[in-house]
């Protein structure tokens, strides 16, 4: 089925211009038919969930999740390829179950050579209308959009969730899942590697008591593999909550060692520190996350060497106008500078640009030193409904590509992809 494209328009444009930060319309800035703002989707709920860049084609890839062309209004994974304008190129979407006999969920996308990555979830509604367990579901698809080979993997009476996949350096392809449900009192990291011919080369469950998601994995360069989570584990720092769990495995998926990490309060508060990413960069590796603190979020930063040892964990303060912050995704500029994406809910204007207008939960961009300790910059952009940033890319010209969902209210969301400088001003 062919997808009914929604370009970005001139009224619209002049919305996102309007509740974008340092982003006035006038003569001398950007109008709304020459920035690159670009939606994707159909008539129903469209959520991005990750981007990738084509560096060969300079092509995008979206990956998400959408209800549009599912008459009971159950959830698809889709994919979208772009040109550099932003163009539609080409999609794809998979109804595992055909005829919504499945849910069908992605998490997560990944490049590789001349083809990617996605992996997510499938469960299946059986003859009574009933969701039966979890699976983990992946696919590697080519750069034409053809799939070259996708399959499931199940564990008998367990509900399992793939959260991450990459092609480690000897070809394999490694999973990072989680089993059980949300509200299990227990669920447990499991990661798979194997050829992709589907030869299993090895496949572990995390050893450790308590409760733990997952999040990322990525290779280290000594053959190890990071993988990071979230957990109900005791903190070395905090006081119980939710923490950052940091784990390395060896190349047969052995544990090595294992950290939780969070913030504390100094007192009996309790502060979630949740992980949502963690990426390879050149220092070696970076988490990202958000802490819960009093009912409102602040984001973080875990920085890691080249082997994965942890430096420390470094609350993100003094952000200009916050009021309740949330990162998402996370990249590295070329001098070191950490730029992210995620949302600002509810955002809180300034005087200029208090028109009795509420500006909501808008897309976020962050820029902070290669410290991760102090703001550079911040911007958002939006138009005053629920709109958040998923997924983040610094493009080989410098500029920045956000992906991300945006609402257009009366439960109509739409991918979005948009392009700002290194100030986080639209293009």
């Amino acid at each position: 089925m062919r997808v009914r494209l929604f370009l970005f328009n001139g009224l619209y444009a002049a919305l996102i211009l309007l509740g974008a930060s340092g982003c006035i319309l006038d003569s001398e800035g950007p109008q709304p038919d020459e920035i690159f703002v670009k939606f994707y989707g159909g008539e129903g709920t469209d959520e991005l969930v990750d981007v990738g860049h084509i560096a060969s084609e300079d092509a995008y890839i979206l990956l998400g999740n959408s209800n549009s062309f599912s008459p009971n209004g159950i959830s698809d994974i889709y994919l979208v390829k772009t040109d550099n304008e932003g163009n539609l190129l080409d999609e794809l979407r998979f109804d595992l179950g055909n005829n919504d006999s499945t849910s069908d969920v992605a998490t997560s996308l990944e490049v590789i050579d001349n083809q990617f990555l996605v992996v997510g979830s499938t469960e299946t509604i059986n003859v009574n209308g009933v969701f039966e367990n979890k699976k983990i579901f992946y696919a590697v698809v080519d750069f034409n959009f053809t799939v070259q080979s996708s399959d499931t993997i199940s564990i008998d009476g367990i509900d399992i969730e793939g959260n991450d996949i990459i092609q480690t350096s000897d070809g394999d392809l490694l999973i990072l899942a989680t089993t059980g449900e949300l509200t299990d009192v227990e669920r447990d990291l499991y990661y798979i590697k194997f050829s992709q011919d589907g030869i299993v080369d090895w496949e572990r469950t995390n050893p450790l008591p308590g409760t733990d998601v997952g999040v990322s994995i990525i290779e280290l360069e000594n053959g190890d593999f990071a993988i990071c989570a979230l957990t109900d584990r005791t903190s070395v720092r905090g006081y119980g909550g939710i923490n950052a769990l940091y784990l390395v495995v060896n190349d047969l998926g052995l544990l090595k060692n294992s950290l939780a990490f969070g913030n504390s309060s100094g007192g009996s508060t309790i502060i979630d520190d949740i992980p949502t990413k963690m990426i390879q960069d050149a220092a070696g590796a970076t988490i990202i996350g958000n802490s819960l603190i009093g009912g409102v979020e602040e984001p973080f930063v875990i920085p890691l060497n080249a082997n994965g040892a942890i430096d420390s964990l470094r609350p993100l303060a003094n952000i200009p106008n916050q009021s309740d912050i949330v990162v998402a995704d996370v990249v590295r500029s070329l001098n070191g500078d950490y730029i992210m994406t995620g949302s600002f809910n509810n955002y809180v204007l300034t005087a200029e640009e208090n028109d009795n207008t509420p500006k909501g939960q808008q897309i976020l961009f962050l820029r902070t030193d290669q410290l991760g300790t102090s703001n550079l910059t911040s911007n958002h952009h939006g138009d005053g409904f629920n709109d958040s940033g998923e997924a983040i890319l610094q493009l080989p010209d410098g500029q920045i590509l956000i992906g991300g969902t945006i609402s257009f209210g009366a439960s109509v969301t739409k991918m979005v992809l948009m392009k700002v400088n290194s100030s986080g001003e639209l293009l």
